[in-house]
């Protein structure tokens, strides 16, 4: 609850790539977990074209629906 504001998708990508560089390290399964259930939740969120909105608000309806950062993930 302390960010109210939308999300960028390339912001939350870039995060689950932080957070497999400490999986690869530390090797905690709970962090490839998070990573994970990320990605499963894209599978969701995709557009029958492949692409996935580029903002999002934080109970996970999209903001945006601009596609052109769909390669970031």
């Amino acid at each position: 609850t302390w960010r109210t504001e939308p999300t960028h998708l390339r912001i939350a990508a870039d995060g689950m790539v932080g957070a497999l560089d400490a999986w690869r390290i530390v090797k905690r399964p709970e962090w490839l977990a998070f990573a994970r259930k990320f990605g499963d939740l894209l599978v969701t969120k995709q557009e029958p074209d492949g692409s996935i909105a580029g903002l999002w608000n934080w109970d996970g309806t999209p903001n945006k629906t601009y596609k052109n950062v769909s390669y970031h993930v």
